[in-house]
């Protein structure tokens, strides 16, 4: 075999090499997307457990239907405490990029800007905040967030 066709061989191996990368990185991207959109999906199906299950889903409905929270020691401050707790933690994972603007904004915007807006939520924040100012920043940032995107 003479050196032009040896060359000519390599040079289609090469090739195909090349384009096998090519398609094995495309492969690849995929597997990444379809993972990201499953963590983003669990994400959101967990959160949804933790806000529309037991004592979450009674604060969510009392909230919507405007009764009071604390009348006849219906909720506690830690059941309370447990439902800003996770619409907190919702905002924690959309600042850390975990979930987007539009899996929040589509999954939870109307449960966050009700809560938001319940004088007795404000009330207790306002209560807590007392002793640290800190309380809930998270739920706060959330809410004003969500409040600008559904006036768009």
């Amino acid at each position: 075999m003479s050196w032009v066709v040896f060359e000519r061989v390599l040079r289609v191996l090469e090739f195909l090499i090349i384009l096998g990368g090519i398609g094995f990185t495309l492969l690849q991207t995929n597997e990444i997307l379809n993972n990201e959109s499953s963590r983003k999906l669990d994400y959101i199906l967990r959160f949804e457990d933790r806000l529309f299950s037991g004592k979450n889903q009674q604060i969510s409905v009392a909230i919507e239907h405007n009764q009071p929270l604390f009348e006849k020691k219906k909720f506690s401050d830690d059941d309370l405490d447990n439902y800003l707790g996770t619409i907190s933690d919702i905002g924690s994972a959309y600042e850390r990029r975990l979930l987007t603007d539009e899996d929040v904004y589509e999954n939870f915007s109307d449960v966050i800007i009700h809560a938001y807006k319940n004088k007795d939520i404000q009330n207790y924040l306002k209560e807590i905040r007392l002793e640290d100012e800190s309380y809930y920043q998270e739920f706060d940032s959330l809410a004003l967030h969500e409040i600008e995107m559904s006036q768009k």
